[in-house]
């Protein structure tokens, strides 16, 4: 009944059920609904804004008034109207966080998730997606991962393989083939591409003659500009020691999993131009 009530007194404000959600160019892809990101006229995270539609006062009030006219009208007026406006802050008390879109018509949709610091990840990929109309990203909600571009899970035996797969490239292997999972890869040609027993996958964004000494050299000059301790300065801190490492595979899992500081003004602005272009392309922003 309580979500009856709903869809009659407050058919504007609608809750989305999903497991993730995709960004592709100006399109945000739910499980069955569709939005344009320039309908989005306001994005914010956080609780769900309390407030009480006209509707559900005004039948609360006509109901009143007809309790001295028509008792048993009034009652069930009163009641059904008083209960959704009661669930309602119910509702707004329960400290649940979501991610929360308002259109430009003036309705709302909303996200639930269960781990605010995952929420302002996800929200901060909403908000690159409106800088940026050629992106492709997904947020996968029930496993708290974020996706970038064409990256996907090769799975074998024992082992999980992480491979960003560029369009129009041709992976050939001769190992013994064991099991392969490879998704939605556009445009790409695998022949015989067999993944084996303790095999290892690598691939990436960043070209195999990959210049780390001048990414080191860029990224200690980035940590001795910023005098503050910082979050973009310990993500600095971590990408650099990836980079002494020359491991491709750790240095773009971090910089994926500090995508909000190393996109902001303070990284963007201190950085070498090929620096912020490696962060770009790795983010899946250019």
């Amino acid at each position: 009944m309580e979500k009856n009530l709903q869809t009659f007194i407050n058919s504007d404000d609608k809750e989305i059920i999903t497991e993730s959600f995709t960004i592709k160019d100006n399109i945000l892809k739910f499980n069955d609904i569709t939005l344009n990101l320039s309908n989005i006229a306001l994005l914010y995270a956080g609780k769900k804004k309390f407030k009480v539609p006209f509707i559900a006062i005004f039948i609360f009030l006509i109901s009143f008034f007809l309790l001295f006219e028509f008792l048993m009208v009034g009652l069930i007026g009163c009641g059904l109207s008083g209960m959704y406006i009661w669930l309602m802050y119910q509702s707004y008390s329960s400290n649940r966080q979501y991610l929360n879109f308002q259109m430009n018509s003036g309705k709302y949709y909303r996200i639930y998730f269960s781990d605010k610091p995952f929420l302002e990840e996800a929200k901060t990929v909403v908000e690159n997606a409106f800088n940026n109309k050629h992106m492709e990203s997904t947020v996968n909600i029930k496993e708290q991962k974020i996706i970038y571009g064409n990256d996907y899970q090769v799975s074998g035996n024992n082992n999980v393989f992480d491979a960003t797969i560029q369009e129009n490239s041709n992976v050939n292997s001769h190992n013994e083939d064991n099991s392969v999972n490879i998704r939605d890869i556009k445009g790409t040609s695998i022949q015989g591409a067999n993944f084996g027993n303790n095999n290892h996958l690598n691939t990436s964004n960043i070209p195999p003659n990959f210049n780390w000494e001048e990414i080191i050299s860029d990224l200690e000059k980035v940590i001795s500009s910023i005098k503050i301790e910082s979050d973009v300065k310990k993500a600095s801190i971590e990408a650099l020691a990836a980079s002494k490492k020359k491991n491709i595979s750790l240095f773009e899992s971090i910089i994926k999993k500090y995508n909000k500081e190393f996109l902001s003004d303070l990284f963007q602005n201190t950085a070498s131009g090929l620096l912020v272009q490696i962060v770009s392309k790795i983010l899946g922003v250019v």
